[in-house]
């Protein structure tokens, strides 16, 4: 098993790409990249914008203001927008923007890419439907950091975010991840890391390779490599603690089942259902004809 450990520590604007991307009226909402731990994590561009605009919306007004304060950004506007009121705080953005005495708004997440496991897409939808320029400026994302670390750049990427919670949905949701091929992208609370590990091995087997990435870009960032037993072994103990954001891939195997025909579907069926019942739910499973099936079974097909 491989561990990465990262060490401690942690001009001219260019508004051509801005102009471009402004509505009729002028109002335009930029959803900006917030740093996943490590403040210095933003781009240029996007403290250009924050430092413009004219009113900033975030996920948690505290970590906006930890955000701002740390690069000397003072005095701004902070409207909140988390996910219990994003629907009423995306009405308040638009109003604002088309009442003329605000033309910019930036909109931030407490870490990463609003709208990636977090709010800001029903914000930015609402804003377009609303006639105004939506705009993105690209920057961290725990997405894209967990598979650049885990070496996932060949192979296709099936990003799930956060795994469900209720024991039953969470049974079948794991399980269903072994007819994916390629790599499993999930994010997970401390309290669960450990059992989505176990619920992994137990899914793609003990020997599938597992990343986890924990705390990404802050001062104990953590990344360790290894197959999902080896993995759920280390949470076991206390390897890889139990705190922090995680950010998990795993490869999985893609094995799907072979596809059965609608005559073969119905054949199963109709061991268990009356004739009837069963060629309308293999219809329905397999997109057949139900009357097509039912005449071939009744020996009536013409």
């Amino acid at each position: 098993m491989r561990k990465f450990v990262r060490a401690r520590g942690g001009g001219a604007k260019n508004r051509e790409s801005e102009n471009q991307n402004r509505a009729p009226h002028g109002a335009i909402l930029h959803l900006v990249a917030a740093p996943l731990g490590n403040l210095r994590d933003i781009s240029l561009r996007a403290l250009d914008v924050l430092r413009d605009c004219d009113f900033v919306a975030a996920e948690d007004t505290r970590v906006a203001r930890k955000l701002l304060a740390a690069h000397g950004i003072a005095g701004k506007k902070i409207l909140s927008a988390r996910a219990q009121n994003e629907e009423a705080a995306a009405q308040k953005i638009i109003a604002a923007l088309l009442a003329g005495d605000s033309l910019c708004a930036a909109y931030l997440t407490d870490a990463g890419t609003p709208g990636i496991s977090d709010p800001g897409a029903r914000i930015a939808r609402r804003a377009r439907e609303a006639g105004i320029a939506v705009t993105v400026l690209p920057g961290a994302s725990a997405l894209t950091a967990a598979l650049c670390a885990a070496g996932a750049g060949e192979n296709p990427a099936h990003f799930f975010g956060f795994p469900p919670r209720a024991k039953g949905k969470r049974k079948k949701f794991f399980a269903e991840l072994s007819a994916y091929s390629g790599a499993v992208v999930l994010f997970e609370s401390p309290r669960r890391a450990a059992d989505c590990c176990a619920r992994l091995a137990e899914s793609l087997g003990e020997n599938a390779r597992v990343v986890v990435c924990r705390e990404l870009t802050k001062s104990y960032e953590q990344i360790v490599e290894g197959a999902a037993g080896e993995i759920t072994a280390a949470f076991a103990n206390g390897e890889i603690p139990a705190r922090g954001e995680f950010t998990l891939t795993a490869d999985a195997p893609g094995r799907r089942a072979p596809a059965l025909s609608p005559e073969a579907v119905f054949d199963l069926l109709r061991r268990e259902l009356p004739p009837r019942r069963a060629a309308a739910l293999a219809a329905k499973l397999t997109g057949a004809n139900s009357a097509e099936l039912y005449r071939k079974h009744s020996g009536r097909e013409r």
